[in-house]
């Protein structure tokens, strides 16, 4: 026969110790943050922003070539041989 679990008598208490902060300067997305500005450099910083304005700008002129230099289906299919 199965045993029901035995409920706590009084009310539940917490270990505050084992909570993490999720507010304030000891937050884990602090830390975090704190951890990549030890680890990056200013050259490296200007090299990743160079890298994302890089890609941004090929992509967007690869559609605003891509749209202009389409080509587009004749109104009259006969036109093609002249």
């Amino acid at each position: 026969m199965l045993e029901k679990p035995h409920k706590e008598d009084g009310p539940a208490t917490h270990d505050n110790s084992s909570q993490i902060a999720l507010a304030g300067e000891t937050s884990p997305g602090v830390k975090q943050i704190e951890t990549l500005t030890k680890h990056f450099t200013p050259f490296d910083r200007c090299l990743l922003l160079f890298n994302a304005f890089l890609v941004a700008y090929s992509y967007s002129l690869h559609f605003t070539l891509s749209n202009v230099y389409s080509t587009q289906p004749p109104s009259n299919p006969l036109a093609l041989i002249a």
